[in-house]
């Protein structure tokens, strides 16, 4: 019996070896088909990721994934030793090969075999010899091949002592969340309403010190969950190819900002979602190749993933050049539906925003790609579980890109500690940019019933916080306090009771019985022991009912 510390082990390696593996595949065909050559680092990359999976399955006597690895390794020396030509059908076995191993290792890691997949590894067996037999020899003049040194046997890179150890991501959380406690612990004793007013030296001295251990552990704590995005980002290189392979159509998909570091539980929480990003962009964004070229495009169209930290965000960037999004298509297939009534006057973002309602599609017809409108209320969900939100623009002929904004932590933030309706609130303090007391000259009402106010020279809406949140005992404009608040071109004056000051706000879901109100992203405890609920800054300026713009126009 295989000791199950091993084989989880194996496991986990093997999986982090296969999301290489996948990367430098693609790679490797699309530096053929560029330079029409096999990169030789890239091709060695490949066959010693395969020769430690080999080794390591056979270690632990996994013969189906020994087997279809070493008859991989075959294909990759004949590549390596030039008596193959790269093609389509060696790239294409390769990554079934892939597939079968990655197919099979869950069921290794409850069962401790892979036995019972014997006929399905001779299957892939046989492919890749017969990929190998039908494959073109490369044809080289005798007099060259005659003065060609002999190639080197490439010699893998010089192994480096390494410090690292794997952790368990369920240990790094239960470090978050004591540190959490510690923190809540900490405001607790140092804000105790019992010290107020008391003047206690060595105290405020032994305090400071506390603050200081205790933001530098959890500054560590936060580090050691953050992983580069690089490695969700190589991930998608399989799915354009995959998905432009079954479509027809030819796509290059281009990364930027992989070094960003994104919270490893969010990395898990996004990788189905952008998965089905990716997809739509090749499938519904991205023209066929003749279409392309009558329209003046490039045949090869171009997917883009982005990361980079804005604020206190990480935003993930899935754009196309594609033909964009139907804006007549979508609002005809809502009022089919019931949604709306007109709506030709609603702005883009609303239009746009109407394809993550579930079940929603413009598809004419169905395939094993997409069609069936499920997903995209789903990428949605998911990333709004994250409290987070997606924004999604458009031009017709020219692209579409979707964003995905997402939290840099999901544990610990700066807040804005606020009173409202005699009840107290935490505002992200990423989002806050000014506060100041409303003048009433400045004030103008709206036919409709809101409020604006002059400042900076523009006119910015007003919300009152107490009655969004249905409580009418809140203070007027003439005794509240202005917070303005500024998240990608939106910006929002929230009329508050008081401001209470500046905390790390430890963060705690909504019990499940609650749902998840519009407006409000989650809990936290504060320092006598109460419950404060923090504030979703953009369901607050949706709940607004504002267009709201950085560009808002100057009041004359």
């Amino acid at each position: 019996m295989i000791d199950p510390e091993l084989l989880r082990g194996f496991v986990s390696d093997s999986v982090e070896m296969l999301d290489e593996v996948e990367p430098y595949v693609i790679e490797l065909q699309k530096g053929f088909e560029s330079q029409g050559a096999v990169d030789p680092e890239t091709l060695n990359a490949i066959f010693r990721l395969f020769h430690s999976l080999k080794g390591a399955s056979a270690f632990l006597g996994l013969d189906n994934i020994t087997r279809v690895t070493h008859e991989a390794e075959n294909l990759l020396n004949a590549l390596r030793e030039g008596r193959l030509q790269l093609d389509g059908r060696h790239v294409d076995v390769i990554l079934e090969g892939c597939d079968f191993v990655r197919k099979i290792l869950s069921y290794v890691q409850q069962e401790g075999t892979d036995k019972g997949f014997e006929g399905e590894a001779e299957a892939i067996i046989e492919k890749i010899k017969r990929s190998m037999s039908e494959a073109p020899v490369p044809q080289r003049p005798r007099e060259r091949a005659e003065e060609a040194p002999a190639p080197r046997p490439s010699q893998p890179p010089r192994e480096v002592a390494k410090s690292d150890i794997r952790v368990d991501l369920e240990k790094l959380n239960e470090l978050n969340d004591l540190i959490g406690e510690l923190v809540i612990a900490e405001t607790m004793v140092v804000r105790n309403p019992d010290l107020e007013g008391q003047k206690l030296e060595n105290f405020e001295k032994a305090a400071h010190q506390l603050h200081l251990i205790t933001s530098t552990l959890q500054d560590l704590a936060m580090s050691l969950r953050m992983v580069p995005i690089g490695g969700l980002f190589k991930r998608m290189l399989r799915v354009v190819h995959d998905t432009a392979k079954r479509t027809g159509k030819e796509v290059e998909l281009i990364l930027k900002g992989e070094e960003t570091e994104v919270d490893k539980t969010v990395i898990e929480a996004i990788s189905d979602p952008l998965v089905h990003l990716v997809r739509n962009a090749v499938d519904h964004g991205i023209e066929p190749p003749e279409e392309r070229e009558r329209i003046g495009k490039p045949r090869k169209g171009i997917v883009e993933l982005e990361a980079k930290h804005e604020g206190g965000e990480v935003v993930v960037l899935v754009k196309d050049d594609g033909r964009g999004l139907d804006r007549d298509a979508i609002l005809q297939k809502a009022r089919e539906r019931g949604l709306i009534e007109g709506g030709d006057a609603l702005p883009d973002e609303e239009v746009y925003g109407l394809i993550f309602l579930p079940g929603f599609s413009t598809a004419k017809e169905v395939t094993d790609v997409s069609g069936r409108g499920v997903g995209m209320d789903v990428v949605k969900k998911k990333v709004e579980e994250l409290r987070g939100w997606v924004e999604v623009k458009s031009s017709p002929g020219k692209g579409t890109i979707i964003g995905l904004h997402l939290p840099l932590t999901l544990a610990i933030i700066e807040g804005l500690l606020i009173k409202a309706g005699g009840l107290r609130y935490v505002i992200p303090l990423y989002a806050v940019r000014e506060l100041f007391c409303p003048d009433s000259d400045r004030v103008t009402a709206l036919p409709g019933g809101g409020k604006v106010i002059r400042h900076h020279g523009r006119l910015l809406p007003i919300l009152f916080l107490s009655e969004a949140l249905g409580f009418e005992n809140g203070k007027g404009l003439e005794e509240g306090i202005l917070v303005l608040l500024e998240q990608h071109e939106r910006v929002l004056c929230l009329l508050v009771d008081e401001v209470l000051g500046q905390r790390d706000i430890v963060i705690k879901p909504l019990p499940k019985a609650l749902g998840r109100p519009r407006g409000v992203s989650g809990c936290t405890i504060l320092e006598d022991g109460g419950v404060c609920l923090i504030l979703d800054v953009q369901g607050i300026m949706e709940r607004a009912g504002y267009e709201i713009s950085q560009n808002s126009r100057e009041g004359g």
